[in-house]
């Protein structure tokens, strides 16, 4: 992942709704990051996005940072001119050293509607070298996911790889689950992706209804007052509902002993 300074890709890759620990996002001149992407209801592919940093001491580094990569996603800033003319800069050092890649370019920041770089120059942008698409992301909008699916289509793996994209509204009703559940309600830490990926496809009958219940009664908060909140209490009651991580069942669990 690549871009001027101050394009927007630390706050597009933070806008991610899986949970991270801030002990995974580096600051050596290259940032990392793990990106668990659902392929079918059963199989994952894990993406690891390295976010070069903008520093002129270690632009040095840059083409050792790209070599062996599959696909790039370049990011510039819509209201932004030099952002968008500092892309040739970028796309020379990828295929350099990775070759022609699939590379997908995205143009953070629409929200602001200040737009300096026309639609139809940036069209013209793509076609004339060959990236794999353009994106508009916002600081609201959550179409992480979409481009993540088109750069894993753009890629070209071994025919062992299975390429079978799910239907898009189901990877959106896992996104919204890891939405309301990320955070645990007894101590607000993070829960971890793995085990709420493995509760939501569980195929054990207990857990399955279990999650069906509890889906249930988040769908019938939204029919209350504004006195109850899902995730934020309200001083006066103080109501959550979601999962408890992996230390709150265990203490739980003493207690209960």
């Amino acid at each position: 992942m690549a871009g001027a300074s101050g394009s927007g890709k630390t706050s597009f890759l933070n806008g991610l709704s899986y949970p991270f620990n801030d002990s995974e996002y580096l600051q050596i001149g290259v940032s990392f990051k793990l990106v668990d992407c659902l392929i079918n209801n059963e199989d994952s592919c894990l993406l690891q996005i390295w976010d070069l940093k903008v520093n002129s001491v270690l632009e040095s580094l840059y083409p050792s940072f790209c070599q062996g990569a599959k696909g790039a996603l370049l990011c510039f800033d819509i209201t932004d001119r030099d952002s968008f003319n500092e892309l040739n800069y970028w796309i020379q050092i990828i295929r350099n050293m990775a070759g022609y890649i699939p590379i997908i370019l995205i143009g953070t920041k629409l929200d602001l509607n200040d737009q300096t770089v026309p639609n139809n120059e940036i069209n013209e942008y793509v076609k004339k070298n060959q990236l794999n698409g353009i994106f508009f992301t916002t600081i609201e909008e959550k179409n992480h996911i979409d481009i993540f699916k088109h750069l894993l289509e753009s890629i070209k793996f071994p025919h062992i790889y299975r390429l079978s994209i799910p239907l898009t509204e189901y990877d959106y009703d896992f996104e919204n689950f890891l939405e309301l559940f990320s955070e645990c309600p007894l101590c607000n830490k993070k829960n971890h992706f793995k085990e709420l990926k493995e509760f939501y496809f569980s195929k054990n009958p207990d857990m399955m209804r279990l999650k069906e219940n509890l889906l249930r009664l988040v769908k019938r908060t939204k029919n209350f007052s504004n006195r109850y909140n899902m995730r934020v209490g309200i001083p006066r009651y103080k109501m959550s509902v979601g999962i408890p991580c992996c230390s709150c069942i265990k203490l739980i669990s003493d207690v209960s002993n």
